[in-house]
């Protein structure tokens, strides 16, 4: 799971959930997860999920193209 939504009493209270992004280093700012409306929850993970998926669209186009660059330089 890349993301965890918590909602304890206190968010609960506010209309909020917390999201948490799974894996991210110490010092990351968003490292404790961010606040989110709890109205919004959805969109956000959707929003989120999205451009998890771009980044990691964007990293394998890095790979296939460092590969090529070392088989064409063999």
């Amino acid at each position: 799971m890349p993301y965890a939504v918590v909602l304890g009493e206190d968010e609960l209270a506010a209309g909020m959930v917390k999201i948490k992004e799974m894996g991210l280093p110490d010092g990351h700012p968003e490292k404790n997860g961010v606040d989110v409306e709890l109205a919004e929850i959805v969109q956000e993970v959707q929003a989120r999920l999205a451009a998890r998926g771009q980044r990691e669209e964007e990293l394998a186009r890095g790979v296939k193209a460092v590969q090529l660059e070392q088989r064409e330089a063999v």
